[in-house]
């Protein structure tokens, strides 16, 4: 028996809402990206929809987990990856509003570290799809999740140090906040990625 019929047997109810809800963190990584480069109000509205939608596919989770005896992996791990997945998609909604209240100017860091998280949310997409049962190199995804964070991490420290270097005072620190909120995103891309490996550890 294949490890993916260890962790999802007979019942697949878990292992649809946690690809669902990746699928929703990926869009959301997905439009703040667009939003970035085209800076659309629409978009705006979409992302707000989407992060509503991902809460309440959260709540469905938490109640399958209220309602069922036996789990097809640890409850504790169930309940840590759909919480992550959900702070994805809240984080990105932060950075996506931070950029449009602060005004915040375009510059080739700000669209390198969008561009790293949206890679970085397809990649663990992936990999929840994976554990799931419905999609390959599950491992190898995950780390490429884990990989695109520390780029991501790297960026914003570049980032930084250039936004207090070439912006006034108040628009350095404007744009250090969207900066931090999209480290928020990598950081919870990156542990998602970590809880993937230490599950597909407890199927070998």
């Amino acid at each position: 028996m294949a490890w993916r019929d260890l962790l999802f047997p007979r019942d697949r109810t878990f292992g649809r809402l946690l690809a669902e809800q990746a699928t929703q963190a990926r869009r959301g990584a997905d439009l703040l990206r667009r939003y970035e480069e085209q800076r659309e109000p629409a978009v705006a509205g979409e992302m707000t929809t989407l992060e509503a939608e991902g809460d309440a596919l959260r709540r469905r989770l938490v109640d399958e987990l209220h309602n069922t005896f036996v789990t097809p992996m640890d409850r504790e791990d169930l309940f840590a990856l759909s919480r992550l997945l959900d702070d994805i998609l809240d984080a990105a909604l932060e950075a996506l509003l931070g950029i449009a209240v602060f005004e915040v100017r375009e510059s080739a860091h700000l669209h390198e570290m969008t561009k790293a998280v949206a890679e970085a949310a397809a990649a663990l997409e992936r990999a929840v799809a994976g554990i799931a049962g419905d999609g390959p190199e599950t491992a190898e995804a995950a780390r490429r999740a884990k990989r695109l964070e520390n780029e991501v991490s790297n960026l914003y420290r570049y980032g930084l140090q250039h936004a207090f270097s070439h912006l006034p005072g108040s628009d350095g620190l404007l744009a250090r906040e969207v900066f931090a909120s999209l480290r928020a995103v990598g950081a919870a891309i990156g542990r998602a990625a970590d809880l993937i490996g230490d599950i597909l550890v407890k199927g070998t």
